[in-house]
């Protein structure tokens, strides 16, 4: 968890800052604003809630400020979602894949056999998680995504050892755009050699 990328995500979001040149968005989560109303208005009872429960002045004004913060955070790991896609940088030939301000792993597209559409249904605890050379990222438990890499890569997932991987399954809203999009940029790489 990165609480700082948690915090930048809600700045992200307001300010509507704009894409760098050269990169192509692939977007994996839709529209967080029911989520974010939710989670904005359940911290405005529990910080009221909490204030009618504790009494002196002394103990209310740290309740307070700590359920305003907790909620801040909360709500920035909730917008990250959508503030943090997945991208190809096709300036420096590398697919990130993203999941909030949670996980984040860089490959650059030399590395990169191939990328198909397939759907799989995943039952996993962690946003990350790499089993018999298979990281898997998957949103709502599904992943439509395959990334077949040329060579074993290894990826550090937080809590676990260096993980050597040979595939990648993520999720994306538009798979068929991310298939276009990636296989472009790996048809350019083939066409410079």
């Amino acid at each position: 968890m990165n609480l700082g990328k948690a915090l930048r995500a809600i700045w992200v979001s307001l300010s509507g800052s704009k894409e760098p040149v050269g990169r192509r968005q692939i977007a994996y989560y839709r529209s967080v604003v029911p989520t974010a109303v939710t989670v904005g208005l359940l911290g405005v009872v529990e910080v009221v809630g909490v204030d009618f429960v504790v009494s002196g002045t002394v103990a209310r004004l740290p309740a307070f400020v700590a359920g305003v913060v907790a909620n801040v955070v909360l709500l920035g790991f909730v917008v990250a979602l959508t503030a943090f896609p997945h991208y190809l940088d096709t300036e420096k030939k590398v697919l990130m894949l993203c999941y909030g301000a949670t996980f984040e792993l860089a490959i650059p597209v030399a590395l990169i056999r191939e990328i198909r559409q397939q759907r799989r249904s995943h039952f996993q605890r962690k946003t990350a998680e790499a089993r018999d050379g298979i990281l898997r990222v998957p949103v709502a438990g599904e992943t439509n995504l395959v990334i077949v890499l040329k060579n074993p890569a290894g990826v550090a997932l937080p809590k676990a050892e260096h993980t050597p991987v040979r595939e990648i399954n993520v999720y994306a809203l538009d798979p068929r755009r991310a298939v276009d999009l990636v296989s472009d940029v790996i048809d350019s790489g083939r066409c410079e050699k």
